[in-house]
């Protein structure tokens, strides 16, 4: 018999695969739909699976109302060598170092 493989072990490999196939499809559309279908599946499998989003995509999409922020629809500041986004949206205002 052969040896059985343990799922945990290749869950994140797995996720992690999973969302850098899905930004690629985040990165290279165009259409708001689908960036926003893209990007709430991302922000799915990387809670799921308790890891970390890419930089850019935690930096350029809204988690609260799940939107591809660009610079329609969201106000993006840097003050003290911090940036700050705020989602016109929902009003959330993401800060980075």
């Amino acid at each position: 018999m052969a040896p059985r493989s343990n799922p945990r072990r290749n869950r994140k490999s797995n996720a992690n695969a999973a969302i850098e196939k899905l930004t690629d499809i985040w990165r290279k559309t165009n259409s708001p739909e689908i960036q926003g279908k893209s990007g709430s599946m991302i922000v799915d499998v990387a809670r799921r699976n308790r890891i970390r989003m890419p930089f850019i995509v935690r930096t350029r999409f809204c988690r609260n109302c799940r939107v591809s922020l660009n610079s329609g629809n969201s106000r993006t500041r840097i003050r003290k060598r911090k940036l700050s986004v705020t989602c016109i949206g929902c009003d959330r205002t993401h800060r980075y170092l």
